[in-house]
């Protein structure tokens, strides 16, 4: 009986400290669904922020850095989310096609932005 009650106690102390563990790492508000979608964009933040890096190392024209972008599967998941400055910012390279330019740079901000937006572990105040 005292065997028993000892493994009760044991699971009802397991389910607590699960549910506890789970409200600390959840950010208020966010549905399990929402949370994996904020993991998801995040990852997706990191893929579009190596590519601005290999753009500002390899000194890529704007016109060849928004082809690369507008290549990758991360930029039309990030799309909805981007400010409407780096749009036009965006739309802009896209027109003049020249230079080597602050685009790659200006997407690097944009995306730092975007990614503590979309950290998992932030609340959510944004």
């Amino acid at each position: 009986m005292g065997t028993a009650a000892g493994f009760v106690a044991a699971a009802a102390l397991a389910i607590i400290m699960q549910r506890f563990r789970r409200n600390a790492t959840t950010p208020q508000g966010l549905s399990q669904h929402e949370l994996g979608e904020r993991r998801r964009l995040f990852l997706f933040c990191s893929d579009a922020k190596v590519l601005a890096d290999l753009a500002i190392q390899r000194h890529m024209s704007d016109e060849h850095f928004l082809r690369q972008l507008r290549a990758q599967p991360c930029y039309e998941a990030l799309s909805p989310y981007l400010s409407e400055a780096f749009t036009q910012k965006l739309s802009r390279a896209a027109e003049n096609g020249e230079g080597k330019s602050k685009l790659a740079h200006a997407c690097r901000d944009e995306i730092e932005r975007l990614q503590h937006q979309f950290r998992p572990s932030s609340s959510n105040e944004q």
